[in-house]
């Protein structure tokens, strides 16, 4: 028995709500499988035939490896940060740390350096721990732009902060 269509849920991809984003595969033409299946033209605007639905899964693989990659460059980054700020205050309380005066007004003097906009999605990202995606979506940005921006502030920031 030859399979008419597949369907695909794809809503974790976008973090929404499971079973929100279903996508229909078939190789059939869109109104020959809506008259063998009429329930499908309810429940689905989009159907792919193999050929695109491979490129889709393609085009995701890629954008994952992608934001893997940033995500580990920032790793590796913040873990280097965290390393030589904790050898600067390793001898300190962490109260002490929160309560130092100096250390507030450096970080304030680091934070006014920076330009409006980046230091907006820099506080985004480090203070309300949004990601690059999510700030992207509020600002109706590309995440490359984003992330760009962010990467750019942290420098500048850490440059200041020294």
């Amino acid at each position: 028995m030859k399979k008419i269509c597949e369907i695909y849920d794809v809503s974790q991809e976008y973090e929404m709500k499971e079973k929100s984003v279903l996508i229909c595969v078939s190789d059939f033409d869109k109104d020959k499988l809506f008259e063998i299946l009429p329930e499908l033209k309810r429940n689905f605007s989009v159907i792919f035939d193999n050929c695109e639905w491979q490129e889709y899964l393609e085009i995701n693989k890629s954008y994952n490896r992608n934001e893997s990659k940033h995500y580990m460059r920032e790793i590796r980054q913040s873990k280097r940060v965290e390393a030589d700020a904790l050898m600067r205050y390793e001898t300190d309380t962490i109260n002490e740390i929160l309560n130092n005066s100096e250390l507030k007004t450096k970080i304030e003097f680091a934070l006014s350096t920076l330009a409006p906009v980046p230091k907006r999605r820099f506080l985004k990202h480090y203070s309300e721990r949004l990601t690059y995606r999510e700030i992207a979506k509020e600002e109706n940005k590309a995440v490359s732009t984003i992330y760009e921006s962010v990467m750019t502030a942290r420098k500048k920031f850490l440059k200041n902060f020294e």
